[in-house]
Protein backbone atom coordinates (compact mmCIF):
# COMPACT_ATOMS: atom_id res chain seq x y z
CA UNK A 1 0.00 0.00 0.00
CA UNK A 2 1.48 3.37 -1.16
CA UNK A 3 0.85 7.32 0.52
CA UNK A 4 -2.32 7.58 -1.70
CA UNK A 5 -3.91 4.37 -1.05
CA UNK A 6 -3.80 4.54 2.55
CA UNK A 7 -5.10 8.64 2.33
CA UNK A 8 -8.22 6.97 0.82
CA UNK A 9 -8.50 4.42 3.08
CA UNK A 10 -8.14 6.63 5.75
CA UNK A 11 -11.06 8.85 4.37
CA UNK A 12 -13.68 5.83 3.90
CA UNK A 13 -12.93 4.91 7.51
CA UNK A 14 -13.95 8.76 9.06
CA UNK A 15 -17.01 8.00 6.37
CA UNK A 16 -16.38 10.36 4.14
CA UNK A 17 -18.50 10.47 1.15
CA UNK A 18 -17.59 13.79 -1.34
CA UNK A 19 -13.94 15.57 -1.83
CA UNK A 20 -14.78 18.99 -3.62
CA UNK A 21 -12.17 20.36 -5.62
CA UNK A 22 -10.04 20.85 -8.70
CA UNK A 23 -7.81 18.07 -9.41
CA UNK A 24 -3.96 18.58 -10.44
CA UNK A 25 -1.69 17.28 -12.79
CA UNK A 26 1.08 15.81 -10.49
CA UNK A 27 -1.41 13.58 -8.01
CA UNK A 28 -2.20 11.08 -10.16
CA UNK A 29 -1.99 7.97 -7.48
CA UNK A 30 -4.14 9.87 -5.15
CA UNK A 31 -7.15 10.00 -8.19
CA UNK A 32 -6.12 6.45 -9.11
CA UNK A 33 -6.43 5.37 -5.26
CA UNK A 34 -9.94 7.14 -5.45
CA UNK A 35 -11.41 5.26 -8.88
CA UNK A 36 -12.25 2.26 -6.88
CA UNK A 37 -13.16 4.06 -3.66
CA UNK A 38 -17.09 4.71 -2.36
CA UNK A 39 -15.99 8.67 -2.31
CA UNK A 40 -16.94 10.14 -5.20
CA UNK A 41 -14.66 13.67 -6.17
CA UNK A 42 -16.90 16.03 -6.91
CA UNK A 43 -14.78 18.18 -9.34
CA UNK A 44 -16.15 22.12 -9.53
CA UNK A 45 -15.02 24.95 -11.83
CA UNK A 46 -13.05 26.95 -8.96
CA UNK A 47 -10.97 25.96 -6.15
CA UNK A 48 -12.96 28.41 -3.40
CA UNK A 49 -15.83 27.26 -4.46
CA UNK A 50 -15.34 23.68 -3.07
CA UNK A 51 -13.84 24.80 0.09
CA UNK A 52 -17.45 26.99 0.18
CA UNK A 53 -19.52 23.37 -0.62
CA UNK A 54 -17.67 21.78 1.83
CA UNK A 55 -17.80 24.00 4.42
CA UNK A 56 -22.26 23.82 3.88
CA UNK A 57 -21.89 20.22 3.34
CA UNK A 58 -20.61 20.34 7.10
CA UNK A 59 -23.20 22.56 8.28
CA UNK A 60 -26.84 20.55 6.35
CA UNK A 61 -25.16 16.80 7.29
CA UNK A 62 -22.99 17.03 10.59
CA UNK A 63 -21.04 15.63 8.62
CA UNK A 64 -16.78 16.14 7.92
CA UNK A 65 -16.40 18.16 4.61
CA UNK A 66 -13.58 17.75 2.51
CA UNK A 67 -12.34 19.96 -0.04
CA UNK A 68 -9.18 19.71 -2.17
CA UNK A 69 -6.49 21.73 -4.33
CA UNK A 70 -3.40 21.32 -6.11
CA UNK A 71 -0.44 22.79 -5.43
CA UNK A 72 0.69 26.91 -5.57
CA UNK A 73 -2.37 28.68 -7.02
CA UNK A 74 -4.80 26.05 -6.67
CA UNK A 75 -3.88 26.04 -3.00
CA UNK A 76 -3.92 29.99 -2.98
CA UNK A 77 -7.50 29.88 -4.61
CA UNK A 78 -8.65 27.48 -1.91
CA UNK A 79 -7.79 29.79 0.85
CA UNK A 80 -10.83 31.98 0.86
CA UNK A 81 -13.51 29.44 1.02
CA UNK A 82 -11.19 27.89 4.06
CA UNK A 83 -11.10 31.19 5.84
CA UNK A 84 -14.98 31.03 5.49
CA UNK A 85 -15.21 27.59 6.94
CA UNK A 86 -13.31 28.74 10.27
CA UNK A 87 -15.22 32.08 10.35
CA UNK A 88 -18.42 30.20 10.12
CA UNK A 89 -16.91 27.23 12.35
CA UNK A 90 -17.32 24.29 9.95
CA UNK A 91 -15.38 21.40 10.22
CA UNK A 92 -13.40 21.36 6.98
CA UNK A 93 -10.08 19.31 6.05
CA UNK A 94 -8.74 21.13 3.35
CA UNK A 95 -5.98 19.00 1.42
CA UNK A 96 -3.59 20.08 -1.02
CA UNK A 97 -1.24 18.66 -2.83
CA UNK A 98 2.96 19.43 -3.13
CA UNK A 99 5.73 19.28 -4.59
CA UNK A 100 7.84 16.41 -3.65
CA UNK A 101 9.83 17.20 -0.25
CA UNK A 102 13.64 17.55 -1.92
CA UNK A 103 11.91 20.31 -3.74
CA UNK A 104 10.35 22.18 -0.59
CA UNK A 105 12.52 25.16 -1.02
CA UNK A 106 11.52 29.01 -1.73
CA UNK A 107 13.00 28.74 -5.40
CA UNK A 108 11.22 25.97 -6.55
CA UNK A 109 8.81 26.26 -9.61
CA UNK A 110 4.99 26.54 -7.78
CA UNK A 111 6.47 26.22 -5.04
CA UNK A 112 4.61 28.38 -1.52
CA UNK A 113 4.72 27.50 2.17
CA UNK A 114 0.81 25.95 2.37
CA UNK A 115 1.60 25.67 6.19
CA UNK A 116 2.42 29.23 6.83
CA UNK A 117 -0.37 30.63 4.45
CA UNK A 118 -3.37 28.30 5.58
CA UNK A 119 -2.30 28.41 9.62
CA UNK A 120 -4.25 32.30 9.67
CA UNK A 121 -7.11 30.99 8.71
CA UNK A 122 -7.50 27.26 10.27
CA UNK A 123 -7.75 25.87 13.06
CA UNK A 124 -4.51 23.42 12.63
CA UNK A 125 -2.29 22.88 9.70
CA UNK A 126 -0.16 19.58 8.86
CA UNK A 127 2.49 18.36 6.56
CA UNK A 128 2.68 14.57 6.09
CA UNK A 129 6.43 13.91 6.31
CA UNK A 130 6.23 10.23 5.64
CA UNK A 131 3.44 7.74 3.95
CA UNK A 132 3.61 5.77 7.29
CA UNK A 133 2.50 8.60 9.00
CA UNK A 134 -0.66 9.05 6.79
CA UNK A 135 -3.19 7.67 8.89
CA UNK A 136 -2.16 9.34 12.45
CA UNK A 137 -1.71 12.74 10.72
CA UNK A 138 -5.40 12.72 9.09
CA UNK A 139 -7.06 11.09 11.79
CA UNK A 140 -5.38 13.25 14.15
CA UNK A 141 -6.40 16.38 11.73
CA UNK A 142 -10.01 15.21 11.59
CA UNK A 143 -10.39 15.23 15.26
CA UNK A 144 -8.70 18.77 15.54
CA UNK A 145 -11.60 20.02 12.72
CA UNK A 146 -14.30 18.56 14.53
CA UNK A 147 -13.75 19.39 18.01
CA UNK A 148 -16.06 22.19 19.27
CA UNK A 149 -15.76 24.96 17.80
CA UNK A 150 -15.40 23.25 14.40
CA UNK A 151 -13.20 24.43 11.97
CA UNK A 152 -11.08 23.87 9.07
CA UNK A 153 -7.80 21.97 9.17
CA UNK A 154 -5.06 22.05 6.61
CA UNK A 155 -2.82 18.89 5.35
CA UNK A 156 -0.25 19.15 2.67
CA UNK A 157 0.37 16.32 0.07
CA UNK A 158 3.96 15.99 -0.89
CA UNK A 159 3.68 14.36 -4.21
CA UNK A 160 6.59 11.57 -3.67
CA UNK A 161 5.05 10.91 0.09
CA UNK A 162 1.81 9.73 -1.73
CA UNK A 163 3.51 7.70 -3.69
CA UNK A 164 5.77 6.26 -1.39
CA UNK A 165 5.40 2.55 0.70
CA UNK A 166 2.93 3.07 3.23
CA UNK A 167 3.82 -0.22 5.29
CA UNK A 168 3.60 -0.18 8.67
CA UNK A 169 1.71 3.01 8.79
CA UNK A 170 1.12 3.89 12.34
CA UNK A 171 -2.23 5.03 13.76
CA UNK A 172 -3.68 6.69 16.75
CA UNK A 173 -5.97 5.90 19.32
CA UNK A 174 -8.97 7.92 19.90
CA UNK A 175 -9.04 10.71 22.70
CA UNK A 176 -11.37 9.83 25.75
CA UNK A 177 -14.40 12.58 25.08
CA UNK A 178 -14.11 15.42 27.10
CA UNK A 179 -16.72 14.87 30.42
CA UNK A 180 -17.76 18.20 32.18
CA UNK A 181 -18.14 19.34 35.70
CA UNK A 182 -20.90 21.88 36.03
CA UNK A 183 -23.54 21.38 38.35
CA UNK A 184 -22.25 24.28 40.46
CA UNK A 185 -22.49 26.94 37.45
CA UNK A 186 -25.96 25.54 36.49
CA UNK A 187 -26.95 26.39 39.98
CA UNK A 188 -25.50 29.99 40.03
CA UNK A 189 -27.06 30.62 36.41
CA UNK A 190 -30.90 29.12 37.44
CA UNK A 191 -30.56 31.46 40.44
CA UNK A 192 -29.32 34.21 38.18
CA UNK A 193 -32.49 33.71 36.43
CA UNK A 194 -34.81 33.74 39.24
CA UNK A 195 -33.77 36.66 41.03
CA UNK A 196 -33.27 38.84 37.74
CA UNK A 197 -36.79 40.54 36.80
CA UNK A 198 -36.34 41.50 33.09
CA UNK A 199 -34.40 38.41 31.10
CA UNK A 200 -33.81 38.36 27.37
CA UNK A 201 -31.58 35.46 25.95
CA UNK A 202 -29.55 35.43 22.70
CA UNK A 203 -29.06 32.44 20.71
CA UNK A 204 -26.14 31.67 18.47
CA UNK A 205 -24.85 29.24 15.95
CA UNK A 206 -23.59 27.05 18.82
CA UNK A 207 -27.70 25.85 19.37
CA UNK A 208 -27.47 24.98 15.95
CA UNK A 209 -24.61 22.65 15.88
CA UNK A 210 -25.66 21.17 19.46
CA UNK A 211 -29.16 20.27 17.49
CA UNK A 212 -30.73 22.29 20.75
CA UNK A 213 -33.65 24.09 18.79
CA UNK A 214 -36.73 22.01 20.53
CA UNK A 215 -34.70 22.37 23.42
CA UNK A 216 -34.06 26.53 23.24
CA UNK A 217 -37.94 26.85 22.33
CA UNK A 218 -38.74 24.59 25.01
CA UNK A 219 -36.67 26.61 27.71
CA UNK A 220 -37.80 30.15 26.97
CA UNK A 221 -41.77 28.70 27.20
CA UNK A 222 -41.32 27.41 30.30
CA UNK A 223 -39.59 30.31 31.61
CA UNK A 224 -41.29 32.97 29.23
CA UNK A 225 -38.19 34.44 27.94
CA UNK A 226 -37.63 36.57 25.27
CA UNK A 227 -34.64 35.87 22.52
CA UNK A 228 -33.24 37.33 19.72
CA UNK A 229 -30.86 34.72 17.14
CA UNK A 230 -27.77 35.90 15.46
CA UNK A 231 -27.84 35.35 11.66
CA UNK A 232 -26.70 31.94 11.53
CA UNK A 233 -29.02 30.86 14.45
CA UNK A 234 -32.04 31.94 12.58
CA UNK A 235 -34.67 29.38 12.63
CA UNK A 236 -33.81 27.94 15.60
CA UNK A 237 -36.62 29.56 17.14
CA UNK A 238 -39.49 29.65 14.53
CA UNK A 239 -40.16 33.17 12.53
CA UNK A 240 -43.88 33.45 13.90
CA UNK A 241 -43.11 32.20 17.84
CA UNK A 242 -44.41 35.01 20.06
CA UNK A 243 -41.21 35.23 21.80
CA UNK A 244 -39.08 35.34 18.88
CA UNK A 245 -37.66 38.96 19.03
CA UNK A 246 -35.78 38.60 15.45
CA UNK A 247 -32.66 38.47 13.99
CA UNK A 248 -29.86 40.20 15.49
CA UNK A 249 -26.92 42.42 13.50
CA UNK A 250 -24.59 44.46 14.93
CA UNK A 251 -26.42 47.46 12.86
CA UNK A 252 -29.26 48.00 15.09
CA UNK A 253 -28.85 50.22 18.09
CA UNK A 254 -33.24 49.30 19.35
CA UNK A 255 -31.36 45.81 19.79
CA UNK A 256 -28.76 47.60 21.66
CA UNK A 257 -31.05 49.67 23.91
CA UNK A 258 -33.44 46.40 24.37
CA UNK A 259 -30.55 44.55 26.21
CA UNK A 260 -28.49 47.48 27.60
CA UNK A 261 -31.76 47.93 30.04
CA UNK A 262 -31.71 43.83 31.06
CA UNK A 263 -31.45 42.51 34.22
CA UNK A 264 -30.06 39.24 32.87
CA UNK A 265 -28.42 38.53 28.95
CA UNK A 266 -28.11 34.55 28.46
CA UNK A 267 -25.77 34.30 25.88
CA UNK A 268 -26.22 30.49 24.65
CA UNK A 269 -24.12 29.19 21.55
CA UNK A 270 -22.64 33.26 21.42
CA UNK A 271 -20.08 33.56 18.29
CA UNK A 272 -18.46 37.06 18.70
CA UNK A 273 -17.19 36.26 15.25
CA UNK A 274 -20.68 36.86 13.78
CA UNK A 275 -19.89 40.55 14.38
CA UNK A 276 -21.87 41.29 17.58
CA UNK A 277 -20.12 42.31 20.13
CA UNK A 278 -20.37 42.67 23.96
CA UNK A 279 -20.93 46.31 23.61
CA UNK A 280 -24.63 45.14 22.60
CA UNK A 281 -25.45 44.49 25.75
CA UNK A 282 -23.34 47.15 27.74
CA UNK A 283 -25.27 48.30 30.25
CA UNK A 284 -27.10 44.88 31.46
CA UNK A 285 -26.97 44.03 35.06
CA UNK A 286 -25.52 40.49 34.52
CA UNK A 287 -25.01 38.02 31.62
CA UNK A 288 -24.56 34.73 31.52
CA UNK A 289 -23.05 31.85 28.62
CA UNK A 290 -23.64 28.58 27.72
CA UNK A 291 -21.23 26.61 25.49
CA UNK A 292 -18.52 24.10 25.55
CA UNK A 293 -15.70 26.71 24.66
CA UNK A 294 -15.11 29.56 26.62
CA UNK A 295 -16.14 33.42 26.15
CA UNK A 296 -14.36 35.40 23.95
CA UNK A 297 -11.37 37.19 24.90
CA UNK A 298 -12.08 40.41 27.14
CA UNK A 299 -15.34 39.36 27.56
CA UNK A 300 -16.15 38.27 30.91
CA UNK A 301 -19.79 36.61 31.96
CA UNK A 302 -21.15 36.94 35.51
CA UNK A 303 -21.60 33.13 34.92
CA UNK A 304 -19.94 30.99 32.51
CA UNK A 305 -21.77 27.76 32.12
CA UNK A 306 -19.31 25.35 30.06
CA UNK A 307 -21.19 22.82 28.91
CA UNK A 308 -22.94 21.12 26.38
CA UNK A 309 -26.20 23.41 25.70
CA UNK A 310 -28.59 20.78 25.05
CA UNK A 311 -27.74 19.49 28.35
CA UNK A 312 -28.42 22.47 30.12
CA UNK A 313 -31.44 23.46 28.27
CA UNK A 314 -32.87 20.35 29.62
CA UNK A 315 -31.64 21.07 33.06
CA UNK A 316 -33.01 24.04 33.22
CA UNK A 317 -36.45 22.67 31.95
CA UNK A 318 -37.35 19.71 33.30
CA UNK A 319 -34.77 18.86 36.05
CA UNK A 320 -34.71 22.50 38.21
CA UNK A 321 -38.12 24.23 38.63
CA UNK A 322 -38.93 26.41 35.82
CA UNK A 323 -39.24 30.08 37.64
CA UNK A 324 -41.54 32.11 35.11
CA UNK A 325 -40.70 35.82 34.19
CA UNK A 326 -43.78 38.36 33.91
CA UNK A 327 -44.23 38.96 30.37
CA UNK A 328 -41.91 41.73 28.56
CA UNK A 329 -43.19 44.08 26.06
CA UNK A 330 -42.10 41.70 23.23
CA UNK A 331 -43.37 44.22 20.99
CA UNK A 332 -41.14 46.73 21.60
CA UNK A 333 -37.97 44.73 21.93
CA UNK A 334 -39.24 43.28 18.78
CA UNK A 335 -37.07 44.03 15.42
CA UNK A 336 -39.94 44.75 13.15
CA UNK A 337 -39.97 43.55 9.90
CA UNK A 338 -42.04 46.94 8.15
CA UNK A 339 -45.16 45.60 6.59
CA UNK A 340 -44.75 44.84 2.10
CA UNK A 341 -47.58 47.67 1.61
CA UNK A 342 -49.24 47.51 -2.28
CA UNK A 343 -46.95 50.55 -2.81
CA UNK A 344 -43.90 48.28 -2.11
CA UNK A 345 -45.70 45.30 -4.69
CA UNK A 346 -45.69 47.87 -7.48
CA UNK A 347 -42.62 49.23 -7.65
CA UNK A 348 -40.17 48.28 -10.53
CA UNK A 349 -37.29 47.91 -10.23
CA UNK A 350 -38.59 45.47 -7.47
CA UNK A 351 -38.38 46.37 -4.33
CA UNK A 352 -36.52 43.63 -2.71
CA UNK A 353 -39.10 42.94 0.64
CA UNK A 354 -41.85 41.81 -1.50
CA UNK A 355 -39.20 39.70 -3.83
CA UNK A 356 -38.14 37.93 -0.43
CA UNK A 357 -42.23 37.95 0.57
CA UNK A 358 -43.28 36.37 -2.80
CA UNK A 359 -40.16 33.71 -2.15
CA UNK A 360 -41.41 33.31 0.89
CA UNK A 361 -44.68 32.03 -0.32
CA UNK A 362 -43.59 30.24 -2.78
CA UNK A 363 -41.50 27.74 -0.58
CA UNK A 364 -42.63 24.93 1.80
CA UNK A 365 -41.13 24.63 5.59
CA UNK A 366 -38.23 22.30 4.28
CA UNK A 367 -37.04 24.72 1.22
CA UNK A 368 -33.59 26.46 1.95
CA UNK A 369 -32.34 29.95 0.71
CA UNK A 370 -28.89 30.51 0.86
CA UNK A 371 -27.87 34.33 0.71
CA UNK A 372 -24.76 35.67 -0.77
CA UNK A 373 -23.14 38.74 1.27
CA UNK A 374 -24.53 42.51 0.40
CA UNK A 375 -27.92 44.54 1.46
CA UNK A 376 -30.00 41.79 0.04
CA UNK A 377 -28.45 39.18 2.93
CA UNK A 378 -29.71 42.10 5.84
CA UNK A 379 -33.31 41.45 3.84
CA UNK A 380 -32.91 38.12 3.97
CA UNK A 381 -32.40 37.92 7.47
CA UNK A 382 -35.32 40.11 8.42
CA UNK A 383 -38.12 38.86 5.51
CA UNK A 384 -37.85 35.59 4.76
CA UNK A 385 -39.45 33.29 7.25
CA UNK A 386 -37.28 30.46 8.57
CA UNK A 387 -39.44 28.05 10.56
CA UNK A 388 -36.14 25.55 11.70
CA UNK A 389 -32.56 25.67 11.66
CA UNK A 390 -30.47 26.01 8.54
CA UNK A 391 -32.83 26.93 6.67
CA UNK A 392 -31.28 30.11 5.81
CA UNK A 393 -27.65 29.95 5.29
CA UNK A 394 -25.33 32.63 5.53
CA UNK A 395 -21.70 33.45 5.11
CA UNK A 396 -21.36 35.94 8.26
CA UNK A 397 -17.83 35.54 9.68
CA UNK A 398 -15.70 36.46 6.92
CA UNK A 399 -18.94 37.69 4.80
CA UNK A 400 -17.90 36.16 1.33
CA UNK A 401 -19.25 37.97 -1.88
CA UNK A 402 -19.75 34.64 -4.24
CA UNK A 403 -20.45 32.10 -1.26
CA UNK A 404 -23.80 31.94 -2.48
CA UNK A 405 -23.99 29.79 -5.74
CA UNK A 406 -21.42 26.99 -4.89
CA UNK A 407 -22.97 26.89 -1.30
CA UNK A 408 -26.61 26.37 -2.87
CA UNK A 409 -24.60 23.64 -5.13
CA UNK A 410 -23.62 21.57 -1.83
CA UNK A 411 -27.26 22.41 -0.19
CA UNK A 412 -29.21 20.58 -3.03
CA UNK A 413 -26.30 18.06 -3.39
CA UNK A 414 -27.34 16.75 -0.04
CA UNK A 415 -31.14 18.12 -0.07
CA UNK A 416 -31.84 16.69 -2.93
CA UNK A 417 -35.59 16.17 -1.78
CA UNK A 418 -35.86 20.28 -1.54
CA UNK A 419 -36.05 23.49 -3.05
CA UNK A 420 -32.80 25.59 -2.67
CA UNK A 421 -32.92 29.45 -3.75
CA UNK A 422 -29.69 31.18 -3.68
CA UNK A 423 -30.28 34.62 -3.31
CA UNK A 424 -27.53 36.91 -4.66
CA UNK A 425 -26.46 40.62 -5.87
CA UNK A 426 -24.85 41.08 -9.43
CA UNK A 427 -21.64 41.64 -7.75
CA UNK A 428 -21.50 38.29 -6.05
CA UNK A 429 -23.01 36.40 -8.53
CA UNK A 430 -20.22 37.18 -10.84
CA UNK A 431 -17.66 35.92 -8.71
CA UNK A 432 -18.11 32.39 -8.77
CA UNK A 433 -21.01 32.24 -11.51
CA UNK A 434 -18.37 29.72 -13.19
CA UNK A 435 -20.20 27.32 -10.43
CA UNK A 436 -23.37 27.32 -13.09
CA UNK A 437 -21.61 24.36 -15.09
CA UNK A 438 -20.97 22.36 -11.82
CA UNK A 439 -24.61 22.36 -11.40
CA UNK A 440 -25.76 22.32 -15.12
CA UNK A 441 -23.02 19.13 -15.22
CA UNK A 442 -24.34 17.50 -11.77
CA UNK A 443 -28.18 18.06 -12.51
CA UNK A 444 -29.17 19.95 -9.48
CA UNK A 445 -32.16 21.81 -9.66
CA UNK A 446 -30.90 24.78 -8.05
CA UNK A 447 -32.73 28.44 -8.60
CA UNK A 448 -30.69 31.55 -8.50
CA UNK A 449 -32.25 35.05 -7.57
CA UNK A 450 -30.07 38.08 -8.89
CA UNK A 451 -30.83 41.05 -7.12
CA UNK A 452 -29.28 43.34 -10.03
CA UNK A 453 -29.32 47.14 -9.20
CA UNK A 454 -26.12 47.74 -11.16
CA UNK A 455 -23.20 47.87 -8.46
CA UNK A 456 -21.86 46.90 -5.67
CA UNK A 457 -25.21 47.90 -3.68
CA UNK A 458 -23.77 48.04 -0.09
CA UNK A 459 -20.53 50.03 -1.02
CA UNK A 460 -22.85 52.74 -3.03
CA UNK A 461 -24.80 52.65 0.51
CA UNK A 462 -22.55 53.50 2.35
CA UNK A 463 -20.58 55.80 0.18
CA UNK A 464 -23.76 58.11 -0.67
CA UNK A 465 -24.36 58.11 3.33
CA UNK A 466 -20.50 59.15 4.03
CA UNK A 467 -20.02 61.13 1.75
CA UNK A 468 -23.23 61.85 -0.45
CA UNK A 469 -21.53 60.65 -4.13
CA UNK A 470 -20.32 57.23 -5.22
CA UNK A 471 -17.11 56.23 -6.60
CA UNK A 472 -16.17 52.86 -8.87
CA UNK A 473 -19.59 51.10 -7.53
CA UNK A 474 -21.54 51.39 -10.27
CA UNK A 475 -21.36 48.83 -13.55
CA UNK A 476 -20.57 50.43 -16.44
CA UNK A 477 -22.03 48.11 -18.70
CA UNK A 478 -26.23 46.40 -18.05
CA UNK A 479 -25.12 42.02 -18.82
CA UNK A 480 -27.63 39.98 -19.45
CA UNK A 481 -27.46 37.51 -16.70
CA UNK A 482 -30.62 35.17 -18.56
CA UNK A 483 -28.22 34.63 -21.54
CA UNK A 484 -25.88 33.84 -19.61
CA UNK A 485 -27.23 31.11 -18.02
CA UNK A 486 -28.53 29.82 -21.22
CA UNK A 487 -24.99 30.15 -22.54
CA UNK A 488 -24.22 27.27 -19.65
CA UNK A 489 -27.43 24.90 -20.24
CA UNK A 490 -29.59 26.35 -17.43
CA UNK A 491 -32.88 28.70 -18.13
CA UNK A 492 -32.53 32.43 -18.10
CA UNK A 493 -35.09 35.00 -16.88
CA UNK A 494 -35.04 38.42 -17.14
CA UNK A 495 -37.86 40.17 -15.24
CA UNK A 496 -39.44 43.31 -17.41
CA UNK A 497 -42.32 44.00 -14.76
CA UNK A 498 -42.54 43.49 -11.24
CA UNK A 499 -46.38 42.01 -12.45
CA UNK A 500 -44.12 39.12 -13.57
CA UNK A 501 -42.16 38.14 -10.25
CA UNK A 502 -44.44 35.43 -9.01
CA UNK A 503 -44.66 33.77 -12.67
CA UNK A 504 -41.32 33.77 -13.10
CA UNK A 505 -40.15 32.70 -9.76
CA UNK A 506 -42.87 30.12 -9.90
CA UNK A 507 -41.61 29.07 -13.14
CA UNK A 508 -37.87 29.05 -11.97
CA UNK A 509 -38.62 27.22 -9.05
CA UNK A 510 -40.76 24.45 -10.79
CA UNK A 511 -38.13 23.91 -13.71
CA UNK A 512 -36.59 20.46 -12.67
CA UNK A 513 -32.89 22.11 -13.96
CA UNK A 514 -30.78 24.98 -13.21
CA UNK A 515 -32.52 28.09 -13.14
CA UNK A 516 -31.54 31.91 -13.00
CA UNK A 517 -33.58 34.63 -12.76
CA UNK A 518 -32.33 38.23 -13.19
CA UNK A 519 -34.38 40.87 -10.79
CA UNK A 520 -33.91 44.29 -11.51
CA UNK A 521 -33.51 45.90 -8.02
CA UNK A 522 -34.32 49.09 -6.75
CA UNK A 523 -31.41 50.81 -5.00
CA UNK A 524 -32.54 50.42 -1.34
CA UNK A 525 -30.42 52.54 0.98
CA UNK A 526 -32.17 52.04 4.18
CA UNK A 527 -33.02 48.79 6.43
CA UNK A 528 -36.18 49.67 7.95
CA UNK A 529 -36.15 48.21 11.64
CA UNK A 530 -32.65 47.27 11.28
CA UNK A 531 -31.55 50.64 13.19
Amino acid sequence: MIGAELLVRTLEEHGVEYIFGVPGDIENTLFAALKDSRIQFFNVRHEQSGAFMADVYHRLTGKLGVCFSTLGPGATNMLTGVANAHQDRSAVLALSGQLARPQLTFDSHQYINLKRVFEEVTKATFIVKRARDMNADISSAIRIAKREKPGPVHVTLPIDVLDEDASGYRTVSSHQELTFNYEVQLREMYDLIKNSNKVTAIAGPGVVRANASAHLVAFLEKYNIPAYTSFLAKGVIPEGHALNCGILSRHSTKARENLGNQDLVILLGYDRIEGVEPIMWEGARATATVDETSPPDGFVPTVEVRAPIRDVLESLTTRLDPVRKDAADIEAMRIKTPLVTSEVEEMFPAHPAYVLKVVGELLGRDDVVVSDVGLHKQYVGMYYPAEAPNKTIFSNGLSSMGFSLPAAIAAQLVLPDQNVVAVTGDGGFQMNLQELATAVEHRLPITILIFNDGGYGMVKDRQLRQVKKTYAAQFLHNTHYAKIAEAYGAKGFRLETVKDLRANLRAAIEHRGVSVVDIPIQQYSDIQGMR
